[in-house]
């Protein structure tokens, strides 16, 4: 079956319908808490990079802290190895970008103008409408902030996108049954190749992963990318005895499926 990914913007209930198409579909719910938990079990240093993650890191610090950046790499892990199971909706930040070559991955963005956004968190939470009106603009501002960090402009174009629905316009259940008869078009092109790219690609995050979050490798610029049915690992490293961790590393996480480095020191080599 097909694979959902939902962006959304705070307040716009893209919570309500992905758990809504989950029900329809029979899918599992993926909510973007639970890849939070999931990615802090390996241990207590992801909690403050998870709370970076989950508010948004707004200085420049924070956007190259080692942390930060390793949790972001593990949760985005997580999600294709969620995303390798199927029947799944997934709610996951930059989820669109991550998965824009997936051809039976359906990626869409729910939006909904300020002030309806404004009245739903008014409404849920019982709240005045000026304090919903701050959390909203705080949550767009964090939201944004992250995402920039993570992807760049292209975590919000549409072209990454197969549909965007705008909940001012259309009901709720509109919505659902919409995305739940385009996921079943969608199933139509799982093929034998599309899985085999999606599973390279997972292997490709999981290697990035190991790497990133091994303390003894800080390589930054770090890129693991699927190429001609093997991985290419990019980066820069400090040292020969780096060199040689990031090649152990990637080689054992790759298991089976060929790796070939690009990878270039920084500054003076250090022997």
């Amino acid at each position: 079956m097909a694979i959902l990914t939902i962006s959304k913007e705070f307040g716009s209930s893209g919570t309500q319908i992905g758990q809504s198409v989950a029900k329809l579909l029979n899918y599992e719910y993926i909510s973007l808490k639970q890849i939070h938990e999931d990615a802090k079990q390996p241990g207590k240093q992801w909690e403050r990079a998870a709370e970076d993650y989950a508010g948004g890191a707004s200085s420049l610090w924070e956007r190259f802290d080692w942390s930060f950046m390793s949790f972001v790499a593990l949760s985005q892990s997580f999600i294709f190895k969620y995303a390798l199971k199927d029947n799944v909706v997934i709610m996951a930040r930059g989820g669109n970008v991550l998965m824009r070559d997936i051809p039976y991955c359906l990626r869409i963005r729910v939006t909904a103008p300020l002030e309806k956004r404004v009245e739903t968190v008014a409404l849920r939470e019982d709240i005045s409408r000026d304090l919903a009106r701050l959390i909203v603009k705080k949550a767009d501002r964090e939201l944004t902030s992250a995402l920039n960090q993570m992807y760049g402009g292209e975590w919000d174009d549409p072209a990454t996108f197969d549909f965007i629905f705008n909940t001012a316009q259309q009901s709720l259940d509109n919505v659902a049954n919409a995305v739940k008869d385009a996921c079943l078009n969608k199933d139509a092109f799982r093929t034998d190749e599309a899985v085999k790219a999606l599973q390279l690609k997972a292997k490709a995050y999981e290697v990035k992963a190991g790497i990133a979050t091994d303390p003894h490798l800080l390589v930054p610029t770090l890129e693991v990318v699927p190429q001609g049915g093997g991985l290419v690992v990019r980066g820069v490293v400090s040292s020969t005895e780096e060199y040689r961790g990031v090649q152990d590393e990637a080689t054992r996480l790759a298991g089976s499926v060929p790796v070939t480095f690009d990878l270039h020191f920084r500054g003076e080599i250090k022997r």
